[in-house]
């Protein structure tokens, strides 16, 4: 089985970094993009399960990424991460995941998320492997 390879694509280089830990952590391959065209080229060119599109992004460049990954990687799936009180994210194609509810929900979604054949191996010194599991 290969590692779980997800793309963090958001503009908050804080909480990328949050993420990209919290997956390196599951025993993910973590990427991440900051700009459109990085996240073009990581679709393009990085074998992709899940690209997570957060909460700093606008409507129009999550729509943008979605529909390249859409025509080039059809096979990765879509984490869209949203806040509470922005309402508009909601998206019926992709999953949705309101970030108040914390890293374990999280990573429980990702795992849920991944196909068949993909290796999920929480490491126990992150402190969240039983929340993930």
């Amino acid at each position: 089985m290969r590692p779980a390879s997800v793309l963090c694509y958001g503009h908050d280089t804080n909480l990328i970094k949050t993420r990209l830990w919290l997956l390196e952590q599951a025993g993910c391959v973590a990427r991440a993009a900051s700009v459109e065209a990085e996240a073009h080229s990581n679709l393009l060119h990085h074998a992709t399960d899940i690209f997570v599109l957060c909460q700093s992004l606008s409507e129009n460049e999550c729509r943008a990424v979605a529909d390249f990954a859409q025509q080039h990687t059809p096979a990765a799936r879509c984490l869209l991460l949203y806040m509470r009180s922005d309402k508009t994210r909601l998206d019926r194609e992709h999953v949705a995941l309101d970030v108040d509810l914390g890293p374990a929900v999280f990573l429980r979604t990702v795992a849920f998320m991944l196909p068949a054949g993909v290796a999920w191996h929480p490491q126990t010194s992150s402190g969240l492997h039983a929340a993930a599991n």
